[in-house]
């Protein structure tokens, strides 16, 4: 049997080609891809490639997911055939220090589907027997539609990011960068209670977005310093999240927080970029905290996934564009407009 598949084969080659529905061992699901979103994951590994993907060999692209389970659900007493799950991607080895704690994400040896396995760009994906014994696969009923369940996977990462600084009630927070994760911390940090919610993008199309999912301000770069004063009287944000990868940001981050301010890195740094130079007299003098996370474990995934079917976290608005299968090629070789956010990819969808 053969399906139809979005195929990496190396830098600057994507296209969807016939190839065959994947063979399933013991333990094995076979799910019908529903809806994949395209991650900013995918767009550096078709421009940039990955240390996962050697050369040479192909890929299905693809992590941000929702499908129906259509083969191997007899193996479990809780999954079955027709069932509609999301699926955290990553899982590691189940041994080493990171993977008893719960965070396979952290796994030096993880396996991550669209990565080290081929993904959910495709009619169908196989999910192997770890992902379902470790907790990853998660079914998700209700109302929610097909576009917010894809949407699930980044939400986690930023859920991961809030608990670190533990955004909570009342806090004054800056998110840095109004791209689709910037404006989801715009979204969760509303959805937590903070009590001033302010974007910062160079692009007015982003800032007008981050303004309609309850930023109270969007300003650029340059006017921070003015928003600083006027909505933190000059004393800082409690929470600054940088969401762009941007040296410059990241340094500036010290100087925008708070005392006992937690800043959050959620972007990397390209590799080869020159590392940012902190102020380290100020994060210690103040007691600033500054962290990051990568990625999201199944725990976080299975919250996010109780906060959208609760609609306490509505994703819907963060889709621009949904497009068949055989689309996927132009998304990796058109520039983006400054109003394109997340691209959802329809498997069954005619062109």
């Amino acid at each position: 049997m053969m399906m139809k598949a979005a195929i990496y084969r190396g830098v600057g080659q994507i296209g969807v080609e016939s190839v065959p529905v994947p063979e399933l061992s013991p333990g094995d699901l076979l799910l019908r891809v529903k809806a994949a979103s395209i991650c900013a994951t995918d767009h550096k590994i078709v421009t940039r490639g990955h240390f996962k993907i050697p050369q040479g060999s192909t890929r299905v692209l693809g992590h941000e997911l929702v499908g129906e389970i259509v083969a191997g659900s007899e193996a479990y007493a809780d999954l079955a055939t027709g069932m509609r799950v999301g699926v955290a991607p990553n899982v590691g080895c189940g041994r080493c220090s990171a993977c008893v704690q719960g965070l396979d994400n952290l796994c030096p040896a993880y396996d991550a589907l669209g990565i080290t396995l081929d993904g959910a760009l495709a009619e169908y994906v196989r999910i192997p027997a770890a992902f379902v014994e470790r907790g990853n696969v998660v079914p998700v009923g209700g109302d929610v539609s097909d576009e917010e369940v894809a949407l699930i996977e980044p939400a986690s990462c930023v859920l991961a990011a809030h608990e670190a600084v533990g955004t909570r009630s009342g806090d004054r927070v800056l998110v840095v960068g109004a791209g689709p994760m910037g404006l989801i911390n715009v979204l969760y940090a509303r959805m937590a209670g903070a009590g001033i919610v302010v974007a910062v993008d160079p692009l007015e199309a982003r800032r007008q977005i981050a303004r309609s999912l309850g930023a109270d301000a969007a300003v650029s770069p340059e006017e921070v310093p003015v928003a600083l004063e006027q909505y933190t009287g000059g004393g800082g944000f409690d929470v600054v999240i940088v969401s762009v990868p941007v040296r410059e940001a990241q340094e500036q981050a010290i100087h925008q927080a708070a005392v006992q301010g937690r800043i959050h890195l959620f972007a990397g740094l390209p590799k080869g970029a020159p590392l940012p130079t902190l102020d380290t007299n100020a994060i210690h003098y103040r007691q600033i905290m500054v962290t990051g996370t990568t990625g999201a474990s199944a725990r976080q995934y299975w919250r996010t996934a109780q906060l959208v079917a609760q609609r306490r976290l509505v994703l819907a608005p963060l889709v621009s564009q949904q497009i068949a299968l055989e689309q996927v090629a132009g998304i990796f070789t058109t520039a983006p407009s400054p109003s394109q956010l997340k691209v959802v990819v329809h498997p069954g969808l005619s062109k």
